[in-house]
């Protein structure tokens, strides 16, 4: 393995001069942090509860769609707070000059580049320039799909990873990356998933094979639920306990479920490469946050790690006379969402009957819901019966320790749910044991997670 760390900052981590300090302190603190990705700049803290308050990379899509010139401007002012040495007009030149760069752009592709370029980008050239380290762009890192928003990154990327970081443990460089995009083989930059930065950490890590890779953010560890969750629950008498160590598929099933501190689609590359990583403060540094590891000793009284929830999805519920006697019928239903980019949650079934469970938010109207109703239709005919369920949630029950302990609190807590009145729609397991899915109406979600705490002390800390 390689003797290097990969750091990654989210946005909320660089919104001032003070936070660039701190990351070059941080930085400076071991000489084994020596690749740095970051993300666009992100909310400040005095603006967190302002509503109309827009980060970069929502500003740049909307320039895109608006062209509006004070959108620009007003990015400018964002940059020169972070980085004052450089001036406003500094900052209005280098955006008038990228803007430049993608004027023969047009649609996703622009949209794309501008949150790509006035985003990560320029947030990763100014720190390195402000750090003392050298800047690498992602297009010399990350080949990708042209998949605008959500491209994918393809296997030639590993070999151009290292071929840039070759000399990296002989040198002294430090370098900084920008997250959340590479280039397609039609030479134009593509972004990942929202929170992509993780997998351009995430991927340069497993292929250089370090040991170390430390995530920043503003959250100081991963606790057993969200704490402001849990506080609104609780009105404040009570947290959620402080997770040391987790699994990378403990972790997963978590951040797949609501977690919103590491994106679910990065953790296979270090998972599979067994790349410990290291979740952490920025602004509490140096205390110790969560380490998720290839593998952790289980606590046999402990075995629920963390309860995660979700809500905004849609059920297509599917039933037909001999629907499962039908071969190869899920793969085509499916394939109706599939073809317009629709990814699905969860796919529960029973005899004759089965769900489609998606986030409603990628359904964008009721158009695009009538022509998958109708294609559905045509799929598993006429005489089936399709509805579709709204305001559904997803809570998840995740932990190692599930595995020896899964019908005991499987009972427990379907009893508890009935206990208070919650009606399960759907439920789901897996033959690895490790996660317990609930589907809710979402009304009931503070109702299942007051409940569930309840039951279980060692999720929580009395205050």
């Amino acid at each position: 393995m390689s003797n290097i760390f990969v750091d990654k900052y989210g946005g909320s981590s660089i919104t001032s001069k003070e936070d660039v300090e701190r990351i070059k302190e941080i930085t400076n603190d071991d000489k084994r942090r020596r690749i740095i990705v970051v993300s666009a700049p992100g909310i400040p803290p005095d603006k967190k509860h302002d509503k109309n308050y827009k980060k970069v990379t929502d500003l740049s899509i909307l320039y895109s769609q608006t062209k509006d010139y004070s959108i620009l401007e007003e990015i400018s002012r964002i940059y020169a707070k972070i980085y004052p040495d450089f001036g406003e007009p500094k900052f209005v030149e280098k955006l008038e000059k990228i803007l430049e760069q993608g004027r023969n752009l047009q649609g996703a592709a622009f949209t794309d580049f501008l949150k790509a370029r006035w985003g990560e980008g320029l947030n990763s050239e100014f720190l390195a320039e402000s750090i003392g380290a050298q800047w690498v762009d992602p297009k010399e890192l990350f080949l990708v799909t042209s998949e605008y928003g959500k491209a994918r990154i393809l296997p030639e990327s590993r070999k151009m990873i290292r071929q840039i970081f070759r000399n990296i443990e002989r040198s002294k460089t430090t370098f900084v990356v920008g997250g959340f995009y590479g280039v397609t083989k039609q030479g134009r930059i593509a972004t990942f998933r929202r929170g992509g930065s993780d997998s351009t950490q995430t991927n340069i890590a497993a292929a250089l094979g370090v040991i170390l890779c430390e995530n920043f953010t503003d959250k100081d560890a991963i606790y057993t639920a969200d704490p402001d969750l849990i506080k609104l629950i609780f009105d404040g008498k009570i947290k959620p306990k402080k997770i040391n160590e987790l699994i990378f598929d403990e972790l997963r099933d978590l951040s797949y479920s609501g977690f919103d501190i590491f994106q679910a689609d990065s953790i296979q590359p270090v998972k599979e490469a067994r790349i410990p990583v290291h979740i952490r403060s920025t602004f509490e540094y140096p205390q110790k946050g969560t380490y998720v590891l290839h593998e952790r000793i289980k606590n046999p009284n402990e075995p629920i790690t963390g309860v995660a929830y979700k809500n905004g999805f849609f059920s297509f519920k599917i039933w037909k006379t001999g629907l499962n006697d039908e071969t190869g019928i899920g793969k085509e239903i499916l394939e109706v969402f599939a073809r317009r980019g629709i990814d699905y949650f969860q796919m529960p079934n029973l005899v004759d009957d089965v769900s489609v469970i998606l986030d409603k938010k990628q359904i964008s109207n009721s158009f695009i819901l009538n022509e998958i109703l109708n294609e559905l239709y045509s799929v598993v005919g006429g005489q089936a019966e399709i509805s579709v369920l709204e305001n559904r949630g997803c809570l998840a029950v995740v932990g190692k320790g599930l595995e020896d302990n899964l019908e005991k609190i499987y009972s427990e807590t379907l009893g508890l749910f009935a206990d208070n009145g919650i009606k399960v729609r759907f439920t789901s397991t897996g033959e690895e044991r490790r996660c317990i899915i609930y589907g809710i109406n979402e009304e009931n979600s503070e109702k299942a997670i007051k409940a569930i705490f309840n039951r279980y002390d060692y999720l929580k800390e009395n205050l």
